[in-house]
């Protein structure tokens, strides 16, 4: 077995055992920009303002994990009569893993200042091959006449921590950093598979200016995570001293703490690994129950942390450095 699919597996295993603090969400493939695990595909269009790089604007000055993030150019404002898109596509690995009550999800991070009115970013997801396209937004909706329910999260700002909901365009200045996350939820169960008929999703990222020219920044959009959540599992009643091991926040965005089970002794060694299986940081000694972790420590991605305290049977969590 590949070592990412191993990974994989164990998040997997480990989010639905019900030991997991942070329990629905498992991360599966990661777009930084400056490492990808899919391919961000660039509208061919020789007007196309999207760029990969690093940002050298005036408020738009610097990607979320720097350097590099994609941007509506990265030097100049966003000129006026102009639609340009790119897409990735979530995989067929991600939309039925499991049995149960599943649901795919993507993660954005991103800022924007825009005219308010005329000039805006949509974000649009196909299931059948980029034929038919649905615009995402916060309200509950069906793509087409496949069972898939469509939810945007309310959108929150990393900067302010202020939580407001989803408008269809994405328009104006935002207030600093946004998160956003968006679900498509299948109503399946064990041997159902067959009965939705899809094997990706292709999402699509689309800016779109008017005549007139406003002389503002545009969009960046960095840290895309997508993955999968049981939205019904739910956690066994334990004690919180009885909990394995968690990261908290997750994900990190700038400091963390492992938190250790409460009920333990002796010295503890904590593995980190990233997707690749590569183990990137150790962590041994008597330490206390809570470990503090720096983004600064890691690139941006995806890592399992694995903790193996006084020779008992190990336990894992993942982490998300945004």
């Amino acid at each position: 077995m590949h070592m990412r699919t191993f990974i994989f597996t164990i998040l997997v295993a480990f989010v639905l055992s019900g030991s997991a603090q942070d329990l629905n969400y498992t991360p599966h493939d990661s777009i930084f920009f400056e490492h990808n695990t899919v391919p961000v595909y660039m509208d061919p269009s020789p007007v196309n303002i999207w760029q990969i790089g690093t940002p050298q604007k005036s408020w738009l000055n610097n990607a979320y994990s720097p350097p590099l993030a994609i941007i509506t150019d990265t030097v100049n404002p966003y000129p006026a009569g102009n639609t340009s898109s790119f897409s990735f596509v979530i995989d067929s690995g991600q939309i039925f893993p499991l049995s149960g009550r599943l649901a795919t999800y993507f993660s954005f991070i991103h800022r924007y200042e825009t005219d308010t009115i005329n000039d805006y970013g949509t974000v649009e997801a196909s299931i059948d091959g980029g034929i038919t396209w649905c615009n995402l937004s916060d309200d509950n909706c069906f793509m087409g006449s496949v069972p898939v329910l469509v939810w945007w999260e309310s959108d929150s700002s990393i900067t302010s921590h202020r939580v407001f909901p989803h408008t269809e365009r994405i328009s104006g200045k935002s207030d600093g950093w946004i998160f956003s996350r968006i679900h498509f939820d299948y109503a399946v169960g064990k041997g159902q598979e067959s009965t939705v008929p899809i094997d990706s999703i292709i999402i699509r990222f689309t800016f779109k200016s008017s005549s007139s020219s406003s002389g503002n920044e545009g969009w960046i959009i960095d840290n895309i995570i997508t993955g999968v959540c049981d939205i019904y599992v739910s956690a066994p009643s334990l004690e919180k001293e009885d909990f394995a091991v968690t990261v908290s926040p997750n994900p990190v965005v700038d400091r963390s703490v492992i938190i250790l089970p409460g009920k333990r002794s002796g010295p503890v060694e904590i593995l980190i690994y990233d997707v690749t299986g590569k183990m990137v940081r150790k962590i041994s000694g008597n330490q206390g129950t809570r470990i503090p972790i720096s983004r600064d420590d890691f690139l941006p991605g995806i890592y399992l942390l694995k903790s193996c305290l006084n020779g008992e049977k190990p336990n894992y969590a993942k982490f998300i450095i945004q």
